[in-house]
């Protein structure tokens, strides 16, 4: 779970792993969001295949407001990882938003907890 609200002028990198866990499902809370500036996605997320970023799982920025313009991986509709690590870049050029955090686990046990960063 991230700050509330997170950290203007952010580059963070974390990795995101569950050994053993083949493959992992990725979803975000309904009030997760970050800053919109006009057509602006400056505030986003990243899933990343390996430390050279060249790849990225599902779209290659996660951001907006949760219920309208966002394009957040849901419950229903999770972000498939199909390996038990990835890494995870948030960046925040300006402004403010209320991240949440989202759940991570293996599609045997999707309720796992939340993912913290």
């Amino acid at each position: 779970e991230s700050d509330h609200p997170y950290r203007n002028d952010t580059n963070d990198t974390i990795v995101l792993k569950l050994p053993g866990h083949h493959p992992m499902l990725v979803w975000f809370d309904p009030q997760t969001e970050t800053h919109e500036d006009g057509d602006c996605d400056c505030d986003y997320l990243t899933f990343w295949h390996n430390n050279y970023k060249a790849a990225h799982y599902g779209e290659q920025k996660y951001s907006g407001d949760y219920h309208r313009l966002g394009n957040w991986p849901t419950f229903d509709n999770p972000l498939l990882i199909p390996a038990g690590y990835c890494i995870v870049t948030f960046v925040a050029a300006e402004g403010e938003g209320k991240g949440k955090g989202g759940a991570a686990g293996p599609p045997s046990s999707p309720k796992r907890g939340p993912l913290e960063a």
